[in-house]
């Protein structure tokens, strides 16, 4: 007798939240993934030294991986990798496993004689042109000041020292989420004519998170703006609460690769099929306001959105980065769209203060 998915999920998949195998479906935990679905199963080990299973789909839907640790003890563990070897070879699927292949791959090699002076020679040149924690600092200052500098002859002292803290406050947003998820970062870099960037020194590892930082770099700047309005900073700086609004709006627009062009793909990114609308409305709204109002510097960075969106695709499947849930994009959407009204509603404010 065949039995559907949803029999499986209601007394076997979510009852007893089993992770097993059946003649035509591999169920782990709440998922159940027919076996005619599956390309290719790999066999992989974490760096905390657990090992889990990567599925790779038929369709456009990106590998996921699986923790298979997850039973009483370890002679379960290797049942259930041998009933993986035996429905591999039955169902038509390759099942490998790079277990083996990373304990070699970790094994330093042996290197004698002329290759290992060469080798030696490479790592030095390698160690020479790293730049030193002071050496950042430097460059950030100079990047900085040149900024301001640029800014005043271009806009004047007003509007250059609004410009400047409206930048750091957003960027600081980000450099705090940053390290609140114990990701590495290299530096704040200021562009003139651009504004500026944190630079992680890893990927972020999750679509997820890559929204998340990307939003608290403008409610960081929801929360200064909110506080400049009420302790009457702008009589002060008369700019400062202006230029916050317009800054973070801008850079909240659904283009790559801005922080709302990042947020919009984080949620909507899924699988080969989702590139072409997502690229359609990242990419294709900011080509559409670059031309609408002039601006070749927009027209450049929308293209450059286009090649960080092909970039992070392949990055997202190399990873084997699982994509949220249409649930948790709706959340995120929600709240991208949340913090726009919020800014709209502070320009009111502001005006009729």
């Amino acid at each position: 007798m065949r039995w559907s998915p949803l029999f499986h999920f209601i007394f076997i998949g979510y009852s007893s939240k089993r992770t097993d195998q059946t003649e035509e479906y591999l169920m782990i935990r709440q998922e159940i993934i027919p076996w005619s679905n599956i390309d290719h199963i790999t066999l992989k080990r974490s760096e905390f030294g657990n090992r889990y299973i990567v599925v790779y789909f038929k369709d456009d839907k990106p590998p996921n991986g699986y923790d298979i640790e997850l039973f009483n003890n370890e002679a379960e563990v290797n049942r259930f990798i041998k009933e993986l070897e035996k429905n591999a070879a039955q169902k038509g699927f390759q099942f490998t496993s790079d277990i083996d292949l990373e304990l070699e791959e970790e094994a330093e090699p042996q290197i004698t004689g002329e290759y290992k002076g060469k080798e030696m020679a490479v790592e030095t040149e390698k160690t020479e042109i790293e730049f030193s924690p002071r050496a950042k600092r430097g460059l950030m200052i100079s990047l900085a000041v040149i900024f301001f500098v640029v800014a005043y002859f271009v806009f004047g002292l007003d509007i250059a020292v609004s410009v400047f803290i409206v930048i750091l406050v957003h960027e600081g947003g980000h450099y705090a989420a940053m390290r609140l998820w114990n990701i590495e970062v290299s530096g704040m870099y200021f562009i003139p004519f651009i504004g500026a960037g944190v630079a992680p020194e890893e990927e972020i590892p999750s679509p997820g998170l890559e929204a998340s930082i990307s939003l608290s770099g403008p409610v960081a700047g929801l929360l200064f703006g909110v506080a400049a309005l009420l302790f009457r900073v702008s009589s002060f700086i008369p700019s400062l609460i202006e230029i916050n609004v317009i800054i973070n709006l801008l850079n909240l627009m659904p283009i790559l690769p801005l922080d709302g062009g990042r947020v919009v793909r984080a949620a909507l990114l899924r699988g080969r099929k989702s590139l072409i609308p997502v690229a359609l409305f990242t990419v294709g709204t900011g080509v559409l306001v670059a031309i609408a109002i002039g601006s070749y510097i927009l027209l450049l960075i929308a293209l450059l959105g286009l090649v960080s969106l092909i970039r992070d695709y392949k990055r997202m499947e190399r990873k084997e980065m699982t994509p949220p849930t249409w649930g948790q994009s709706l959340v995120i959407l929600a709240a991208w769209l949340g913090i726009i009204f919020l800014y709209l509603m502070l320009s009111v404010f502001y005006l009729y203060d």
